[in-house]
């Protein structure tokens, strides 16, 4: 490396520090890369990510999360030279790179760099992946179609949506999908939508709610009786010792719930707003504490103080809320 080197850091374009060398300049770094024939770029890239993969991998061994720090670049050389891959396990194991790094950048809120990860995965599998990697195949899809709403590309998302939905092998999956489609429903102030594809969404796991008003407000008297019930005599407080909620099916019914209290808000729908509070409560009481527990205490204290004028107990709540967020 030295040999080869010794030119460019005699003209000073390359400069050698300890284990490493450095270009000047990244417009000189542009210029190195601009000299490299067209029909070459592929290959080199190629070569590069292997390199960075096996390194990354070797660092692993001593040092877990090597792979992670460098998952951006290693994704980004690996993608260039992805049409010159012809090893098929390859190929799947940089598509499941790919969606490590895709849910990466959107954790970091970059959007529309996840959905290039994403799209770039999303090349690498075919028709036949959907029967021998269908939950890598369902993860991308799903993974992009958010993506492309959070970069407001809501047609494309649409699509997305509904392309991926006949695809859901599972209530879980379905329910995914639709979760989506009910936050875009809320994001285009479709709230009336938002609220038919989430009772809609429901119904997979038995959970129902009446259409007319006065059949809601009885089921949320009914509702607040059961959570006395359940609780025992326990102060409000204790709640937070809940177990956690194990059940899968339940945790979906609580992150629905949780985006459908906006819509029904927005829309004016009072007594469903605070029936889904309710139920969130019931839910937890039940079955555990979720993460969307604490929305369910927080909001449920709208119909203990406003409603029922019970400020003491709403105050206890929103206390409960505050601890089961800090937990989760």
């Amino acid at each position: 490396v030295a040999a080869n080197l010794n030119e460019a850091v005699h003209e000073g374009l390359v400069l050698a520090q300890p284990n490493a060398y450095v270009f000047l300049h990244d417009r000189v770094q542009q210029a190195a890369y601009g000299l490299i024939p067209a029909e070459a770029k592929q290959q080199a890239h190629l070569t590069l990510g292997r390199l960075l993969w096996r390194r990354g991998e070797r660092e692993a061994a001593e040092a877990p999360g090597a792979v992670e720090e460098k998952l951006f670049d290693l994704a980004h050389h690996l993608n260039l030279g992805s049409e010159l891959m012809t090893d098929s396990a390859e190929r799947l194991a940089l598509a499941q790179l790919d969606l490590r790094a895709g849910r990466k950048a959107k954790s970091a809120t970059a959007y529309a760099a996840a959905l290039d990860y994403l799209r770039a995965g999303l090349t690498l599998l075919d028709e036949t992946h959907w029967r021998s990697d269908y939950e890598l195949s369902f993860a991308l899809h799903l993974e992009a179609a958010e993506c492309w709403r959070l970069c407001s590309r809501f047609e494309e998302a649409e699509a997305a949506f509904n392309a991926l939905l006949p695809r859901a092998q599972s209530k879980l999956d379905q329910a995914r999908v639709f979760n989506l489609r009910i936050m875009q429903s809320e994001n285009l102030s479709r709230y009336d939508q938002a609220l038919s594809l989430g009772r809609e969404c429901l119904e997979l796991f038995d959970v129902k709610f009446p259409d007319s008003e006065a059949e809601q407000l009885a089921l949320l008297e009914s509702e607040i009786a059961r959570i006395e019930t359940l609780r025992q005599g326990r102060p409000i407080a204790a709640l937070s010792q809940l177990p956690v909620m194990g059940d899968a099916g339940m945790r979906m019914v609580m992150n629905l719930l949780t985006t459908l209290w906006s819509p029904a808000y927005i829309a004016g729908e009072a007594a469903l707003t605070r029936l889904f509070s309710a139920t969130m409560v019931r839910l937890s009481l039940e079955h555990g504490n979720a993460a969307e527990s604490a929305y369910g205490y927080a909001t449920h204290t709208i119909t203990l103080g406003p409603v029922l004028k019970d400020y003491e107990a709403a105050y206890e709540f929103g206390r409960l809320a505050l601890q089961v967020n800090e937990q989760f």
